[in-house]
């Protein structure tokens, strides 16, 4: 039914990226005022950590040119680099630690990107993360 939609978001020419970044900088505001307590879901991720979740690079550059903070915490005090880390996703954890994600921010339970890197054997971002000064 909004298949018309769909076009212009994934269009690159004729000024449709233009609307796909309007959009997705109103979805970034709903989902900011979501996570700042207007939303309930204990498991809902702001849009930068979904993005490190799903391991979508463009995605994480467009939301960070967009104004968010590359160290904005979660309801349960994760970074993006945690996600990143979790995941194994390696070029999403290169491009947040460039972009001066903190390496040693930890979760309300201690947890740091490092010790998730380790926890779930994630080899590479182990290496990575260890390179930044990781703990």
């Amino acid at each position: 039914m909004l298949s018309f939609l769909c076009y212009p978001l994934n269009s690159s020419s004729g000024g449709f990226m233009d609307i796909k970044r309007i959009i997705l900088a109103a979805i970034i505001s709903i989902f900011v005022a979501v996570m700042s307590g207007c939303g309930d879901d204990p498991f809902a991720e702001p849009p930068l950590h979904q993005a490190a979740i799903d391991g979508d690079l463009d995605d994480v550059k467009q939301i960070l040119n967009s104004g968010i903070g590359v160290n904005s915490k979660s309801k349960t005090g994760a970074t993006a680099l945690h996600w990143a880390a979790f995941k194994g996703n390696y070029d999403v954890a290169v491009y947040l630690l460039e972009n001066g994600a903190d390496v040693n921010a930890s979760t309300h339970k201690g947890s740091t990107p490092l010790r998730l890197a380790t926890t779930h054997k994630k080899t590479k971002l182990i290496k990575l993360l260890k390179q930044h000064g990781g703990r």
